[in-house]
């Protein structure tokens, strides 16, 4: 595998509320590379290329060449790329529960969906893609997507109950040592489940419960690949598993695969939920 030129910006402090980060894939070459399988996420990305774009192979192994911009929904299973040319994007890693603001769709749309950015910011996505193609520097990417972010931010900002609900319960339920169960969230905001189901399913794109089941398997993960541990109990039980067998259940389940298997090949690699620490001036 060809070394990859892997880096993480952190949002300027408008934008920080909603933005994880911008992340930004270069390498010098130009051959068919297979990349580190892409696992689920609870995050919704928005990609730009201004090199050559990825193939996509589902996990029905349906192939195809992706757009040199697009929205990447939440992902309830794995995806496997493949570079074609050299590698050239800059990426909008959204906070979980966070696109909604940016857009006047219904989220559970991009649910396991890749969409070229025209369909949902039409004329404005066209601009943004042509501007962020034409950039010569990253800070140039950044600054011209931050723009764009703010108009459309101004656009469709929504601060309704149903987001301070949503909120609420994103941050109960991503945190691995939580104990409170989805009822015990409804009971605290005073809703009920179904309530709750109908928020996420809009706001967030996937149910409460399968919000919390990849949120685990996020976390697990990446504790695992960070400390680089093949001795791995110790952590999934931190993580809320009850045990090996029910993590590697899940594990395959999500990943199309067992967890030794996949994780050994992206000790390396696994930037994919990299935690981002704000610089100073930003």
């Amino acid at each position: 595998m060809r070394e990859l030129n892997i880096s993480f910006i952190p949002p300027s402090k408008c934008l920080r509320e909603f933005i994880d980060c911008y992340w930004i894939w270069e390498s010098d070459e130009n051959s068919l590379t297979e990349l580190p399988r892409i696992l689920p996420s609870t995050n919704i990305e928005v990609v730009f290329y201004y090199q050559s774009p990825f193939i996509c192979t589902d996990h029905n192994n349906n192939s195809s060449k992706l757009p040199l911009a697009h929205i990447v929904g939440v992902q309830k299973t794995y995806m496997d790329l493949c570079a074609t040319g050299q590698i050239g994007l800059i990426a909008i890693r959204f906070l979980p529960g966070t696109f909604h603001q940016f857009c006047k769709e219904q989220i559970g749309e991009f649910t396991d969906h890749i969409c070229n950015i025209s369909e949902v910011w039409g004329q404005l996505g066209d601009e943004l893609q042509y501007k962020i193609h034409e950039a010569s520097t990253t800070q140039h990417r950044i600054d011209i997507i931050e723009h764009y972010l703010l108009l459309l931010l101004k656009s469709y900002y929504k601060n309704t109950t149903h987001q301070a609900i949503q909120s609420y319960a994103i941050n109960q339920l991503m945190q691995s040592n939580s104990k409170k169960t989805i009822p015990h969230i409804c009971n605290e905001v005073g809703i009920s489940q179904r309530q709750l189901q109908r928020i996420f399913n809009d706001l967030v794109g996937v149910s409460p419960k399968y919000f919390q089941k990849i949120s685990m398997f996020e976390n697990t993960s990446r504790t695992i690949c960070l400390l680089k541990e093949h001795e791995y109990l110790t952590i999934i039980l931190e993580n809320g598993y009850y045990d090996q067998a029910h993590f590697i259940n899940i594990f395959k389940q999500l990943s199309g695969t067992n967890p030794l298997s996949l994780l050994s090949k992206n000790f390396m690699s696994y930037f994919y939920n990299t935690v981002i620490t704000p610089s100073p001036n930003m």
